[in-house]
């Protein structure tokens, strides 16, 4: 059996979360969701988060677009731009030095209600 690098990992979706940082530019405001989150035991605020998943169409742009309607009941318009912060990094950056989970941060520039 033997031990597995984390390199061996990076690239796999499945260990990849996607973190939304949703701007309004006319109200010049930052949405954040109230959810509850298992690990602490309680609704906390945060940003639109979600989990890259194969239901998501396959790329991390689809995901973070059915994260935004799912997490936050926002949809893309006609005026929305969804940027990647970091394209660079396909397989995302790293959460933390003390996980192997991955992460893809978006901006979401003027999304519209569900």
């Amino acid at each position: 059996m033997g031990l597995k690098r984390a390199s061996q990992y990076l690239g796999d979706p499945m260990k990849m979360f996607l973190f939304l940082y949703c701007h309004d530019t006319k109200t010049k405001r930052f949405t954040l969701i109230e959810e509850y989150h298992p690990g602490p035991n309680r609704k906390m605020v945060g940003l639109v988060a979600g989990m890259f998943e194969p239901k998501h169409g396959g790329s991390p742009e689809n995901a973070a677009k059915w994260e935004l309607s799912e997490e936050a009941r926002l949809k893309v318009g006609e005026q929305t731009r969804l940027v990647s912060l970091a394209p660079e990094t396909a397989a995302g950056f790293s959460q933390d030095k003390y996980s192997s989970a991955h992460f893809r941060p978006f901006l979401a520039l003027d999304y519209v209600a569900s």
